[in-house]
């Protein structure tokens, strides 16, 4: 496993939009380890040996509940007008799209 360095941090704070004066020398030091820590463990937990275990163990035992159905509420006419404020709301959008700038655009 590579270290998880401050430099690392700050890629992953940029990418996250966060500006360069949110995390100080010494928070940037702090995740850095507890990172690294979180990395380990699950690396220890990757080395588990579970040769001869079967992928699906344990699922069919649970019982599903019923999903809800992909309906709006029975009150369509407030489902209208809190979809209708949203679009007419959001500063960016294409038709019915919400336009939101992607993660990895340099901003």
């Amino acid at each position: 496993m590579s270290a998880i360095t401050p430099a690392t941090i700050q890629k992953v704070a940029h990418l996250a939009r966060l500006s360069n004066n949110d995390l100080g020398e010494d928070e940037l030091q702090k995740y850095s380890v507890q990172l690294e820590s979180i990395l380990h463990h699950f690396g220890s937990i990757q080395a588990i040996d579970t040769f001869g275990m079967a992928t699906t163990d344990g699922w069919r035992t649970i019982k599903i509940e019923a999903l809800r159905s992909d309906e709006p509420d029975s009150d369509l006419i407030q489902y209208s007008k809190v979809r209708h404020n949203i679009l007419n709301n959001f500063p960016n959008r294409i038709g019915d799209l919400l336009a939101l700038p992607g993660i990895f655009e340099e901003s």
